[in-house]
């Protein structure tokens, strides 16, 4: 079976969504094996180069701040605005320049009750911001979500076992947030040996279910402290968030052959859909593939091509599906 990476240059920039297995011309029937297509999505300032600073800025564009919490005591200390902001890596060769940073900024976020950040299509923290464009995404039915995101801990004293969690989520109609999928990250000396290298948290959903409140809602993305008051204290630096989607696997199709001896011809069938093209690729020895047909449209149950009876013993065909 081919692979998206091995397909021809034109394809792989084509977006090829799935692949047919491979169809000898002797075969009748085989099955096509659909692979689910992964696409990235963008997340907006999900680098945290904006605004850009020098050194810190409290400021994290297209992102909004959770609301600090009554009983936090604003008047002493650090302000709640102050307790995440941006900052600038330092230069290479000093003690504390992150390696493996995506960009020159990341994200750092206070070990405080409550302190946390969060991206949907309403919330955003500086409307005038060129970073600040919507969050698009929504909860497709039959589609898996994975976040990803680097997360150092261990800064400024912070206590072995303090939380933050790291969600996506969805609003219902009041605008209350409810959570689809969370991961917990704790901090420890094991997870985080030093700080200068990022360490992955991982978030998936399940596949989307017509019967999932959240599906079709709008995605949200959000980071939240969950340390006790009793341990508050330190701070975690985020960076370099990465959204994958993982379209729905549609059930595998079946392709068939027809020979016409009379016109010396062969016709290959396999099922199409309405918005799908489709593109014939043939080989003789499943190493070398040229194209025979390409773009090919679907009506509304199935899709064919005919083709003259050729002199060789063996010739492999396989069908690209691609997406609009």
């Amino acid at each position: 079976m081919a692979s998206p990476l091995n397909a021809p240059k034109y394809l792989r920039n084509s977006r090829i969504g799935r692949i047919g297995v491979i169809l000898t011309g002797i075969v009748l029937g085989m099955p096509m094996v659909m692979e689910a297509e992964k696409r990235a999505l963008l997340v907006p300032n999900g680098s945290f180069e904006s605004p850009a600073t020098d050194f810190v800025n409290i400021r994290v564009d297209g992102w909004l701040k959770t609301a600090r919490p009554a009983d936090y005591p604003e008047g002493g200390g650090f302000l709640w605005d102050q307790l995440s902001g941006v900052f600038r890596n330092t230069p290479p060769g000093s003690p504390d320049h992150i390696s493996n940073m995506d960009g020159k900024q990341a994200l750092y976020l206070f070990a405080i009750p409550g302190v946390g950040l969060i991206k949907d299509a309403t919330s955003t923290d500086s409307p005038d911001s060129s970073a600040n464009s919507n969050f698009p995404h929504r909860f497709e039915i039959g589609s898996r979500y994975t976040l990803r995101v680097g997360v150092i801990g261990q800064g400024g004293g912070m206590l072995p076992g303090v939380p933050i969690d790291i969600d996506l989520y969805w609003r219902d109609e009041l605008g209350k947030i409810h959570s689809v999928s969370t991961t917990r990250v704790t901090n420890s000396q094991a997870l985080y040996p030093n700080r200068q290298q990022f360490v992955d948290a991982v978030v998936v959903t399940p596949l989307v279910q017509t019967t999932d409140p959240w599906a079709g809602r709008p995605m949200g993305i959000r980071f939240l402290s969950q340390v006790e008051d009793a341990e508050r204290g330190g701070y975690w630096d985020l960076d370099n968030i990465r959204l994958e989607q993982e379209l729905p696997d549609l059930e595998a199709p079946r392709m068939t052959l027809r020979v016409d001896p009379t016109a010396q011809s062969w016709t290959i069938t396999w099922p199409g859909r309405r918005g799908e093209s489709y593109d014939l690729m043939e080989s003789s020895d499943l190493l070398a593939w040229s194209p025979v047909v390409v773009g090919l449209t679907a009506n509304d149950t199935s899709i064919e091509h005919t083709l003259p009876i050729g002199n060789s013993g063996h010739n492999f065909m396989r069908v690209f599906v691609r997406r609009p």
